[in-house]
């Protein structure tokens, strides 16, 4: 889509730095116009090499949400605050997976508000129990979430691959 802008958004809690800036270092490798941001808590004080949104220590949402949702409501709202539209859209990522090149164009060209596929693991060996939950959780959004969003009404949505125009995204919130 022309005038597109995509801010891939890396959402960590800051306990696994080094996945997180390999994660950056491969997106940049795709040579997309993208912008990259890592939401972060403010103790995390790594120097990623993206640009960094870090959660206040004394933020608090208007409903007192907490953990994910309230880092990712402190971000709808820096979206509000810095003006930004409806030609761009966020495309949600965990610190533990990386799209590849082709999820990515397809977030480029999608013609809809909002959307999600299948983002895969990254490294494998980190940690062996993490990666079997991980693999179950792969299974649950490939074998129902998507076949159930595609027949009925959606149903749900997983946080990492999730992509929205980032005034609606502004607008709904996450609190």
């Amino acid at each position: 889509m022309n005038g597109r802008n995509v801010i891939i958004l890396i959402t960590t809690k800051g306990e696994a730095q080094e996945v997180v800036a390999n994660i950056i270092k491969t997106l940049k490798s795709y040579s997309i116009n993208t912008r990259i941001i890592v939401l972060t808590e403010y103790y995390d004080l790594y120097r990623y090499d993206a640009e960094i949104l870090r959660v206040p220590a004394d933020y608090k949402t208007k409903n007192g949400s907490k953990n994910k949702q309230r880092a990712l409501q402190y971000y709808s709202e820096w979206l509000l605050k810095n003006n930004i539209g409806s030609n761009t859209y966020t495309l949600h990522i965990d610190d533990d997976n990386i799209p590849d090149e082709l999820y990515i164009k397809n977030v480029m060209a999608m013609p809809f508000d909002a959307g999600q596929g299948t983002i895969r693991l990254r490294e494998y060996k980190n940690c062996i129990i993490s990666t079997i939950a991980n693999f179950q959780r792969v299974t649950f959004t490939d074998a129902l979430l998507i076949y159930a969003n595609k027949k009925f009404k959606p149903l749900s949505v997983g946080g990492e691959g999730l992509t929205i125009r980032a005034d609606i995204e502004a607008k709904l919130g996450w609190d």
